[in-house]
């Protein structure tokens, strides 16, 4: 069955370029871009992971961690990490396990030939574990700009939550119905301003930096 919105992503536990075990359950309280290519140092999968790579500085303040997946091997991960100055880990799935979970192992055909491979996918994951978004079909050259907009778009919800339940809501409650109208329109302010710092720290640029939790550190097993 496939992978919809709303569930849990299915468990990650692989070898990095550095052949280092890497846990997705020990990325729960970050979001996560788990992100499949069919393979290193191709066309397309270089163009997606160079994105990738050039805006990981906004996705990294943003509390987002990358992972890259793919049957290459880990001596394979290696290569192409080094040789484009990668800034995140690419899991190893040989046995092609994780990427037959994910839903994303399956026959292709190119040029007239049939033949089994992975179909570029993405799955933007909360930090509950849950998917938020599934990109299917990614376009490599506009995929990181695609996530990144996606990654502001969830910092204005947080924002608007942030605002409306501990600020509009703790005022009425404190001042009763008949304020309500006044509440609002002097909040207005206050949440745009609140806004503006959000996407400042989120392209690194603002006075407030975003507080969020790192990637955890590898683990060599």
């Amino acid at each position: 069955m496939a992978l919809q919105l709303n569930d849990f992503a299915p468990d990650i536990r692989l070898p990095d370029q550095n052949g280092r075990i890497v846990d997705l359950a020990s990325y729960k309280g970050l979001r996560v871009l788990v992100y499949f290519y069919p393979k290193d140092d191709t066309p397309g999968c270089t163009t997606e992971a160079c994105g990738l790579r050039d805006h990981f500085p906004s996705f990294n303040g943003s509390g987002l961690a990358v992972l890259g997946i793919s049957p290459d091997s880990v001596a394979s991960h290696k290569k192409f990490v080094d040789k484009f100055g990668l800034t995140f880990p690419l899991l190893s799935d040989e046995k092609k396990d994780v990427v037959q979970r994910y839903g994303v192992w399956g026959l292709k055909k190119f040029l007239g030939k049939e033949y089994m491979g992975v179909s570029r996918t993405s799955f933007l994951i909360d930090p509950n574990g849950r998917i938020v978004k599934i990109y299917s079909k990614v376009k490599p050259e506009v995929h990181a700009a695609e996530v990144l907009a996606d990654i502001k778009a969830f910092f204005v919800i947080e924002a608007c939550q942030e605002f409306f339940v501990q600020q509009v809501f703790g005022q009425v409650l404190a001042q009763g119905a008949a304020g309500v109208e006044d509440i609002i329109r002097g909040g207005a302010f206050s949440f745009r301003g609140r806004i503006d710092q959000l996407e400042g720290s989120f392209l690194g640029k603002g006075p407030e930096p975003v507080q969020r939790r790192t990637a955890p550190a590898e683990r060599a097993e």
